[in-house]
């Protein structure tokens, strides 16, 4: 395979964006819910609809130098975004994702927070994508309500530059091969665009889900170390109920898991399959075979001790190098630039993980997505 130059043209598929405050999303809604959030006569100000996570960093979640400097937090601020991020001159494309901001998925008001999950999309879509063409981003959904969820796509889908589901908390606490979340699913083939899932989703729930033995941690540490067991437990999930048969061309990104637990967990569901294949007959291929055609997952969130130590990883299961994509994970305090991935790639060719796959995955059915609804 090629070297470990970073290719011309990058796409970083996952930088953070974040509104300012309650009354920034208003604007975006009808009467009704406006007067109901921003508690014109209330002394305390508007309501607080952001979640904070269940496991804070006592660090500090963001890059100390990624604070605006007109105030307000990372990623509220297209101008520092430009300066830091976007003028890069190896990157090409930049989608906008949430970090912590997702877990206004988590509001137990539903709908509430459906309401408030477009909001935030016809902001990004005013305040940010019309500003720059090189930025794309990811639709917010609520998924507990999923046929509303699935409106909300078909309508926001109808900006090219909206090129993924972003799934947000799994309030509802199922595996997401549940066919409840099938509506959601089929707006997102519809219009030939990926799903996106993150860690953390499972951790604002109302039920973890699969839990660590003994209960939740105590630490950010035990965490973190654990993170991407959610997504091998739903990406499992969504393979064995399915969801790939039912909708062939879907894709699920991964943001922020990692790659290393990818060869453990497909073996064990490819040595499962062998003697459960009758419980799962719509089933016609190896699980792994499913994962490595449907799920791509980011490099951000890479489980590298050093530069050698990916290489036994991705040779462990070829293919597996196919699946991944850049995404720089700006704001956070372990965002990484293109330069500092490509030496983590030990000899596997770039060009496929920092743009080809990306396009593939962004760019596949956008300009045939035009189903009326």
């Amino acid at each position: 395979m090629a070297g470990t130059a970073v290719a011309d043209g990058t796409v970083d598929a996952c930088a953070f964006h974040d509104w300012p405050g309650t009354t920034t999303l208003t604007p975006y809604m009808n009467p009704t819910w406006r007067r109901l959030l921003e508690r014109a006569s209330d002394p305390f100000g508007p309501a607080r609809i952001k979640v904070k996570p269940l496991y804070p960093d006592p660090l500090g979640t963001w890059a100390p130098d990624t604070y605006p400097a007109s105030g307000g937090l990372p990623g509220t601020d297209y101008a520092t975004m430009r300066a830091q991020l976007l003028d890069d001159s190896s990157l090409s494309r930049v989608v906008l994702g949430y970090d912590e901001a997702f877990l206004v998925t988590a509001i137990a008001n539903h709908y509430i927070g459906q309401q408030v999950t477009s909001a935030v999309n016809r902001w990004t879509e005013e305040e940010w994508l019309a500003r720059d063409p090189r930025l794309l981003a990811y639709i917010l959904i609520s998924s507990a309500l999923p046929e509303e969820a699935a409106t909300e796509i078909r309508r926001a889908a109808r900006n090219e530059r909206m090129v993924g589901v972003h799934l947000g908390a799994n309030i509802l606490g199922k595996p997401l091969g549940n066919p409840l979340y099938h509506p959601i699913y089929e707006a997102a083939a519809d219009h030939g665009i990926p799903l996106v899932l993150q860690v953390g989703s499972d951790y604002n729930a109302p039920d973890l889900f699969c839990p660590p033995p003994g209960g939740p941690m105590a630490t950010v540490g035990e965490f973190r170390a654990l993170e991407a067991r959610p997504l091998a437990s739903h990406v499992i999930s969504m393979i064995s109920q399915g969801v790939f048969e039912k909708y062939r061309d879907l894709k699920v990104l991964l943001v922020g898991g990692g790659v290393a637990w990818v060869p453990d967990a497909v073996w064990r569901a490819d040595y499962r399959f062998k003697s459960m294949a009758h419980e799962v007959p719509w089933l016609r291929r190896q699980p792994s075979e499913y994962f490595l055609e449907h799920v791509r997952m980011t490099t951000y969130g890479l489980e590298v001790p050093d530069g050698a130590a990916l290489g036994p990883v991705l040779r462990s299961l070829p293919g597996l190098d196919d699946t991944i994509v850049y995404a720089s994970g700006y704001p956070r305090r372990d965002w990484q630039r293109p330069t500092d991935v490509a030496p983590l790639f030990d000899g596997f060719g770039t060009e496929q993980i920092f743009r080809r796959t990306a396009e593939d995955l962004f760019g596949s059915g956008r300009s045939a997505a035009t189903k009326e609804d």
